[in-house]
């Protein structure tokens, strides 16, 4: 009887994947994995302890609490201990070990785990723009390019991240399909079931950080005030790190009289009747086909220049693919700007055809999406080698880290550096008061 072979996924998944759901941490992703024989381990970077995912708790590993530091931040003696760490989140007796990250952080010690474990390391960027990087860094993710170990979320993304370090024409870059499949369940969401009597409900769907959601704020707020006999509900369905995002966001809406708004904060999946419930959806990135599904009409903006794309129209039949799903582009006649299509679509309500989503088959596109990832994994370089970070040189700020947590030790610096972190904050505070 010929012996299984045993097969290990190692996912280090950033604060987002985790909280808000992403394409890395995707539950139909990781449970097609597991039927094709992949044991899947899920490494939070996030102190959060819940999944807000369904059926991934069995995935969810133990918090890290170093991984935003880069290795070269430590001693050699102290990072052999914190990879120690990453070690025991390896099963046994393992005949293939492959580590995946998204991130710029998670990529470093997804590396040096490879290396010890000698494993494979793929790096799946999922950032559309990463302003932590830098010359310095980009050193290494040329090498994972190099190795064939780097992809982006779309062509463009790497172009865009990386081509200001090395030149990269796009029909250079390397582009996967990171798509999401389990964005949107129908579910009771109680407080939106009863959405208050108004004109028109406008839903933003996404993360509120995100570069363009100012803009989009501002452009909404200006249609209210231009149409004050009408009344407005407008629902921001996505969360933020800092309570200061949601309350600048607020601040805007409130000299507003004709609107009222609700935040949801992060949550997991989206509500389906929650969504139908506005009249238009507007979202970026890979928010915009989970707004999509909803079948109402959903405006996508673009990540880089913030304006509209057009209304994004799923459509399995199309030749044109947005993050591995066929999709058409609805242009407004009135106009390029998000005010154009909110009175467009407001207020001469077109009449769109809009297919409705067959969610059937998001299993049918996690398999196609699925073989990509396999088939990059396969064409990438098969001579184990890894990155040396000692060759990247150490800022002072780095230089100081390193120092004191070579003479406090780990537990007695994070134990200092907290204290101040928090004491910097109520400074802060007090300053603003």
């Amino acid at each position: 009887m010929t012996e299984k072979i045993k097969r290990s996924y190692i996912i280090i998944c950033g604060f987002a994947d985790v909280v808000a759901g992403g394409p890395i941490y995707d539950r139909n992703k990781l449970l097609y994995m597991e039927q094709q024989g992949w044991n899947i381990v899920a490494i939070p970077t996030s102190k959060g302890k819940k999944v807000y995912i369904k059926g991934l708790e069995k995935f969810h590993g133990r918090y890290v609490p170093f991984i935003h530091d880069m290795p070269n931040d430590y001693t050699p003696k102290q990072r052999k201990k914190l990879i120690n760490y990453l070690e025991t989140f390896i099963p046994s007796e393992q005949s293939e070990i492959v580590i995946e990250t998204g991130t710029d952080y998670t990529a470093y010690w997804g590396e040096e785990l490879a290396r010890r474990v000698k494993g494979k390391h793929i790096v799946v960027f999922l950032d559309e723009e990463n302003s932590r990087l830098n010359r310095d860094v980009s050193v290494f993710f040329k090498y994972k390019y190099d190795r064939g170990e780097l992809a982006c979320i779309s062509a463009k993304s790497m172009q865009m991240i990386f081509g200001r370090y090395w030149d990269l024409p796009l029909s250079k870059c390397y582009g996967l399909n990171c798509y999401c499949s389990n964005t949107v369940e129908d579910y009771l969401y109680p407080a939106l079931d009863v959405i208050p009597e108004v004109d028109f409900c406008i839903g933003y769907v996404g993360r509120l950080e995100k570069h363009y959601v100012k803009g989009i704020v501002q452009e909404i707020a200006f249609f209210l005030q231009k149409h004050v006999t009408k009344s407005f509900y407008v629902v921001f369905f996505g969360g933020a790190y800092s309570i200061s995002t949601i309350t600048e966001i607020e601040k805007v809406f409130d000299k507003i009289p004709n609107v009222k708004i609700h935040v949801t904060g992060y949550l997991y999946p989206l509500p389906l009747k929650a969504l139908k419930r506005c009249n238009v959806l507007i979202a970026g990135s890979g928010s915009a086909l989970a707004a999509a599904k909803a079948g109402v009409p959903s405006v996508l903006i673009d990540m880089y220049d913030s304006t509209p794309t057009g209304i994004l129209s799923l459509d399995p039949e199309s030749h044109t693919f947005y993050q591995g799903v066929g999709v058409n582009y609805i242009k407004c006649p009135l106009g390029s700007g998000l005010n154009d299509y909110l009175n467009w679509l407001l207020l001469e309500n077109p009449v769109l055809n809009v297919p409705t989503y067959d969610f059937n088959k998001e299993g049918e596109i996690m398999s196609t999406c699925f073989g990509e990832h396999i088939r990059f994994l396969r064409n990438s370089e098969l001579v184990q080698d890894y990155f040396n970070f000692d060759t990247l040189p150490l800022s002072d700020a780095q230089k100081t880290k390193r120092f004191l947590r070579s003479f406090l030790g780990l537990r007695l610096f994070e134990i200092i550096y907290k204290l101040r972190l928090k004491y910097v904050a109520w400074r802060q505070r007090c300053v603003v008061r």
